[in-house]
């Protein structure tokens, strides 16, 4: 083989190693932050519901009236 083909078969070489360096990265990346996003959709969860169950437990029947401070 000639010399040059040898250098640009090494490069191309190096060139891929940095390209899986970088794809096995994003992939670790990509892994955290699902975890993240999942963790947040869990807690956002568990906030609508606390919504949800208070609005469930609030007494509905009491007026604008009701609501006036006690001193009127």
């Amino acid at each position: 083989m000639s010399n040059r083909l040898e250098e640009k078969i090494i490069d191309l070489e190096t060139s891929l190693g940095l390209l899986q360096r970088d794809f096995e990265k994003q992939n670790e990346v990509l892994i955290a932050n699902t975890r993240v996003l999942q963790q947040m959709e869990l807690s956002i969860k568990r906030l609508f519901d606390q919504v949800t169950n208070l609005h469930a437990n609030t007494d509905n029947s009491r007026t604008l009236e009701d609501e006036k401070p006690p001193h009127y």
